[in-house]
């Protein structure tokens, strides 16, 4: 994955249960098939995929950074 999310961010790991993430915004429409066989794939192959990185909103800036 050639671009580094985390690069100049601050983060201190933490896991999280996803019952206790809240959200307001779903930009997701549905569930892509072919993205499911994609990472199924990679997962299959062992790759270790990057972790959700969730931000509190108060840290982004108007252009989601």
């Amino acid at each position: 994955m050639g671009n580094n999310l985390l690069q100049g961010i601050k983060v201190k790991p933490e896991m999280v249960a996803i019952e206790d993430i809240e959200t307001n915004t779903f930009v997701r429409t549905g569930i892509s098939a072919d993205r499911v066989e994609y990472l199924g794939l990679l997962v299959a192959a062992g790759t270790v995929l990057e972790p959700i990185l969730v931000v509190p909103e108060y840290q982004v800036d108007a252009k989601g950074h």
